[in-house]
């Protein structure tokens, strides 16, 4: 039972280490939107009005928008595995409590 309360404390501080791993990898993920997105908007003030009326976007303006949507994709699935962890994080929690109760009852 000992050993079992053991494996689960250390299984905590891995995924408590994973989050924090996970939330600095966000974190630069954000600031990349953030980089990407304040570019896009200094095309849009560079554009004439034009090009406004019609829409017209030029490859690098297209390549912007496509690396932001894969940048997107990318923040939102870790933010998902983060999540998941911190369920996990929970779970193990809750084993750990469960069992030093069944110890403490056992003793």
């Amino acid at each position: 039972m000992n050993n079992a309360i053991l494996k689960n404390i250390d299984d905590l501080k891995e995924k408590k280490d994973q989050i924090k791993s996970k939330t600095e990898e966000i974190q630069v993920k954000k600031d990349k939107l953030e980089e990407i997105t304040t570019k896009l908007h200094n095309k849009e003030d560079n554009k004439t009005p034009e090009e406004l009326a019609k829409n017209i976007i030029d490859e690098e303006e297209f390549d912007l928008i496509k690396e932001k949507k894969v940048c997107k994709r990318d923040y939102k699935l870790e933010l998902e595995k983060i999540k998941l962890l911190r369920n996990e994080i929970i779970e193990l929690d809750k084993n750990i409590t469960s069992l030093k109760t069944n110890m403490i009852q056992k003793f």
